[in-house]
């Protein structure tokens, strides 16, 4: 009897331990999940923390500290100007404005009258300053002469321009260009920099007014930059988002070494590209871009990609221990330097090509295999996201290396879609699209105008006035 209760108890015992086990199952399987993900957050937050400038996408002005960048430098020797460096040391004028002829003394040391004797130039010396600002006023004065015989009263005819009984004139307006777009300057901030040079005030709507001119003067000049871009061999495309009313619209850009263009679209992708606003849809030659999917929807185009993006995707990957991500890097940055930092082309290309399959194999092997979610597309990696991309556009990534004419980065578009960020940065968002529009179409000009080394101030006089270099050299032909 004993015995049997004794076996009782101890099977109670045992299911009871059953029972504590597999609770205690449950809970180290449900902690292993937490940890799982808290490693998940855990590395996210590292990366996060981690990025910058040479990993990303991240402007360096957001860097907390001095990064290291993309592109090795190469040594310049000593500091200061570098042999063959053309200087702009201010030299003096041939032609000064004021003439001063200093004080000879007449008497000399000795008590000898030196007034007879003739003088010499010895030395000159150049003060460049600015002279009083002042506006200049012109003023028009109508007269009226009346016929004897008809009565017929015969009047002087004003200026075209001249519509209003007091206005500023093209000189006024051309600097709220140049302040607005050139130098994003605010409304308030050109009103407050025209009172104190010239003692006048500058409201904000005739900074506005002078900016809805020049847009509406810049048309036609804007088709003839559009028609160079056209038939240029090679194009930079690019993006980037902008506040306005609001929301988040996009600027565009299409840009060469000696032109640019820039339109603003409530869209990023396929809308954007396909608006009548947008020329890729009509270009026909090499388009080098960032990999933005929405790009390759346009097959009458070849495409370049930009390896600077694909160097800090890369980067990213490497300070994760990525083994391909490593190899991957060494070996476009050795493309790199041997087509002369992508000037020049590689005659065989053909190792290259199968050392770069061969690290995409040895990235497939390394890289996780997309998880399959409850709903949705499988969730990849970003090393594997990388990775598809670097094989499906394999022909577009090495372009450079095969072709003289196609750059190693898209650096010429994110130099000329950048001002927009100083123009956000400063003058907070744009009120209108209207408002952005004619940012656009004006720093488009400002841009294509400094490449071609004229006078950004005087073609601007110039727009208002009917003409500029671009539409004058364009019509001569």
């Amino acid at each position: 009897m004993e015995l049997s209760n004794d076996i009782l108890e101890l099977k109670n015992l045992v299911i009871s331990l059953l029972s504590k086990l597999d609770k205690l199952q449950a809970r180290v399987g449900e902690l292993e999940t937490e940890n799982a993900q808290l490693r998940s957050e855990n590395a996210e937050l590292r990366q996060g923390l981690n990025t910058n400038s040479r990993n990303s996408n991240q402007p360096p002005s957001k860097d907390l500290y001095k990064i290291k960048p993309a592109f090795p430098k190469t040594s310049k020797g000593k500091q200061g100007g570098q042999i063959g460096h053309k200087g702009r040391t201010l030299a003096q004028s041939v032609t000064p404005d004021e003439l001063i002829d200093l004080a000879t003394p007449t008497v000399c040391s000795c008590g000898l009258d030196l007034s007879e004797v003739p003088l010499k130039l010895q030395q000159k010396r150049q003060l460049f300053d600015l002279p009083k600002v002042n506006l200049y006023v012109k003023e028009y004065r109508q007269y009226s002469r009346v016929c004897p015989c008809c009565k017929n009263r015969l009047l002087g005819n004003f200026p075209t321009e001249l519509s209003q009984p007091v206005q500023y004139g093209s000189g006024v307006l051309a600097l709220c260009n140049l302040l607005s777009s050139g130098f994003h300057l605010s409304c308030q901030q050109i009103g407050q920099l025209f009172s104190d040079l010239y003692d006048q005030p500058l409201n904000t709507a005739t900074v506005i007014a002078a900016n809805e001119r020049a847009y509406q003067a810049l048309a036609p000049t804007e088709n003839v930059v559009k028609e160079h871009i056209l038939a240029s061999e090679v194009v930079h495309f690019d993006e980037t988002g902008l506040a306005c009313q609001g929301k988040t619209h996009w600027l565009h850009t299409a840009c060469t070494g000696l032109w640019t263009f820039l339109f603003v679209h409530a869209k990023r992708g396929k809308k954007a590209l396909e608006s009548p606003k947008s020329i890729i849809k009509d270009f026909t030659k090499v388009a080098i871009h960032d990999c933005w999917a929405s790009y390759f929807n346009f097959d009458n185009a070849s495409h370049g990609l930009c390896n600077a993006h694909l160097l800090r995707e890369l980067q990213a990957l490497i300070e994760n221990n990525s083994l391909w991500a490593g190899k991957m890097h060494a070996l476009l940055m050795k493309l790199y330097q041997l087509t002369d930092k992508g000037k020049s082309h590689l005659e065989n290309l053909i190792p290259y090509i199968q050392e770069y399959q061969s690290i995409c194999q040895e990235a497939n092997r390394e890289e996780p295999q997309p998880t399959q979610k409850p709903r949705g597309k499988p969730k990849s990696s970003k090393g594997r996201n990388l990775l598809n991309r670097l094989v499906q556009h394999q022909d577009s990534v090495l372009a450079f290396a095969k072709y003289d004419y196609i750059p190693f980065t898209n650096n010429q578009a994110e130099r000329d879609i950048r001002p927009v960020k100083g123009k956000i940065k400063n003058a907070g968002c744009f009120r209108s699209t209207d408002g952005a529009d004619h940012f656009a179409r004006i720093q488009s000009f400002i841009s294509s105008t400094r490449k071609q080394s004229q006078s950004v101030f005087k073609e601007l006089i110039n727009t208002h006035q009917g003409y500029n270099f671009i539409t004058i050299a364009y019509a001569s032909k």
